[in-house]
């Protein structure tokens, strides 16, 4: 059902977007409102684990949950405005669906992940991944062969994950879910150098700097609350380089591959556990990471030129 909508969402987008590294630099006149669409393919792993009390001890590790190669397919789309020569304000907007992964569960009686007394192995192919940003930026170099920029806003990722039946040992019922957001300020700086008559090299690189939330119904432990069993708080950040290469079909429009490493990380942070007795468990958030590889092919295009 996620990749359906995601196609859907995919041709609705076909007449809007842009991007902000999308346009040839060494055009002498800037358009004003320029675009880019893009389909999109990802690989995620997402991971957290908590301590057994609010000290972080007895153990440091209580619980860990992993989700592996988290395979998703979607689209990627932005709109760039450059009113004045320097100046411009990019939104991007992206969204994919999980259709394969895997995911495992072990709880831990002792530190460092000693004497297992759980272990869970469980389908993952099944969720979404969906961001949203927007900023202000500042070309502060242009040549004909070369540009740099540099440009901060907010930025915002949505994933949810889920644990579904493996095989014939889980239960056909099992269908919780982990659902969190990850949302901040960002820096990113990025660069255009023409390496031939049509052919340009695009690298990049942002640092966010993140609040993390998180909520999850573990649906088939009856000493949990539902729908909501537990929440998850803290800091982090993000680092995302990328590296482009663009091609320019005519003086409208060019090809676009890009390549985007995302690893994001958080510090300690807290969890609270609702027990179906009333009752709050709070213990620590040792961690929580997400690492990602997305590969978009998309064409950028003007919109509007000056007159």
């Amino acid at each position: 059902m996620e990749i359906v909508k995601t196609g859907i969402f995919f041709l609705a987008c076909c007449a809007l977007c842009g991007s902000a590294e999308a346009q040839q630099a060494s055009s002498l006149q800037q358009p004003l409102l320029t675009g880019y669409i893009a389909a999109a393919g990802a690989s995620t792993s997402v991971s957290w684990s908590v301590a057994g009390n609010s000290a972080g001890t007895s153990p440091n590790i209580m619980s860990e949950l992993k989700w592996n190669h988290l395979k998703a397919a979607g689209a990627f789309v932005a709109v760039r405005l450059q009113p004045v020569r320097r100046w411009f304000a990019v939104v991007e907007y992206s969204r994919a669906g999980i259709f394969s992964g895997s995911a495992t569960d072990h709880d831990y009686q002792e530190d460092d992940r000693q004497y297992p007394s759980y272990a869970g192995y469980f389908n993952a192919g099944k969720g979404h991944l969906q961001s949203f940003s927007s900023s202000l930026g500042r070309v502060i170099y242009r040549s004909a062969k070369s540009a740099y920029q540099v440009r901060a806003g907010y930025t915002s990722l949505q994933q949810q994950q889920y644990l579904l039946p493996a095989d014939r040992f889980t239960p056909g019922d099992l269908h919780a879910y982990y659902r969190c957001s990850w949302q901040g300020i960002f820096l990113k700086v990025a660069a255009t150098r023409q390496l031939w008559a049509r052919t340009s090299l695009q690298p990049a690189l942002a640092y966010h700097q993140l609040w993390y939330r998180a909520v999850a119904d573990w649906n088939l432990i009856p000493s949990f609350q539902h729908p909501l069993s537990f929440r998850h708080t803290a800091q982090g950040f993000a680092l995302q380089p990328s590296l482009g290469i663009s091609r320019q079909l005519n003086k409208s429009a060019a090809v676009l591959l890009e390549l985007v490493y995302d690893y994001r990380v958080t510090g300690h942070g807290k969890e609270a556990l609702y027990l179906s007795t009333g009752e709050t468990a709070v213990t620590r958030l040792n961690q929580a990471m997400c690492s990602s590889w997305t590969l978009r092919l998309g064409i950028p295009f003007c919109i509007v030129r000056f007159r």
